[in-house]
């Protein structure tokens, strides 16, 4: 399924071309196939390899560093938007439970929230195209074929860890410090929360390994003949034509704007 959750969260990935997504897998890496029905599910149907002829070279992987992810948030009306937010980001790193998340230390502030390490890895979807006379999806329910509901993710964005600290970086209304910050926050055994000082505190998952929380995928699609397949890693624009430019250019497509997406248990 796919739950509406936190609004600011989703503008703010959907903004860069990413989906964010709960996935309770680790070591997840492009380009992959899913499968997608509108509110109802998203399955992953494994790497693009899988449904190629053996031996298929596939594009070179490029990695780094992302752009700066942050968001702010306003606690001083009120600290439960601010929980929701940090809720719905550390479900994105792997932290999908917290016996105690209390954030009354930090009421009266505005706060900002950033995935402090977020990289990527990605192949460029131009590449893809040279590969999909080879592509065997008979593993592939036929359906999903014939209404359009393949998918290539060519991007995942990775994190480990996410700050939150005072926008004005003036210390919380309470001391969180050393073991203070016990009296607040207790993420069980899913992550491991710290004060990197009177005004900041991160966040980390407890495997230490970078989780994917966000992806960027294009349609799948074969022509109106059924005989060639096409990619659509932007926006179509007019009849079989789709457009993606660099960072910032372009119009990335989007499986659903405003949710985040999670794995369907119907495999």
């Amino acid at each position: 399924m796919m739950p509406c959750v936190n609004d600011a969260l989703v503008n703010l990935l959907n903004s860069k071309g990413y989906h964010p997504v709960f996935l309770p897998l680790s070591g997840l890496e492009p380009p992959e196939i899913y499968t997608y029905v509108p509110d109802t599910e998203l399955v992953r149907r494994g790497p693009l390899a899988d449904y190629l002829p053996r031996n298929t070279k596939l594009p070179s992987l490029t990695s780094g560093a992302l752009s700066s992810i942050v968001h702010k948030q306003t606690s001083h009306k009120n600290v439960s938007a601010a929980v929701s937010f940090l809720k719905d980001a550390l479900a994105c790193i792997g932290i999908t439970s917290a016996p105690r998340l209390d954030l009354s230390f930090a009421s009266g502030k505005e706060l900002t929230f950033s995935f402090v390490d977020a990289t990527y890895r990605a192949v460029d979807p131009t590449k893809l195209d040279h590969l999909l006379d080879g592509l065997n999806t008979g593993a592939v329910p036929a359906h999903y074929v014939a209404e359009g509901r393949l998918h290539i993710i060519y991007d995942y964005a990775y994190a480990t860890t996410i700050k939150m600290q005072s926008s004005d970086e003036q210390a919380f209304k309470y001391d969180v410090s050393g073991a203070n910050i016990e009296s607040f926050i207790d993420l069980g055994t899913k992550g491991q929360v710290k004060s990197q000082s009177t005004s900041a505190i991160t966040f980390k998952g407890a495997t230490n390994r970078p989780a994917a929380f966000a992806f960027k995928a294009g349609q799948l699609k074969l022509n109106r003949e059924g005989k060639k397949w096409e990619f659509y890693p932007g926006e179509v624009m007019r009849e079989g034509h789709a457009f993606i430019g660099d960072e910032g250019e372009g119009i990335p497509y989007l499986m659903e704007q405003g949710v985040v997406m999670r794995l369907s248990d119907s495999q």
